[in-house]
């Protein structure tokens, strides 16, 4: 899929989905809530 064939929104979307199917573990968890928060993410204590 080339994204120039698609509007920003659909991209917008497949790009939410892949990051929540990849948001099922413990690291990506902690790192995206080292991103909202504005910290280093720990991944040590995961």
């Amino acid at each position: 899929m080339d994204g120039f064939d698609h509007g920003l929104e659909v991209q917008l979307d497949r790009e939410l989905r892949s990051m929540v199917a990849a948001g099922v573990n413990k690291e990506s968890e902690e790192g995206l809530s080292a991103l909202l928060a504005r910290r280093p993410a720990n991944f040590r204590s995961t």
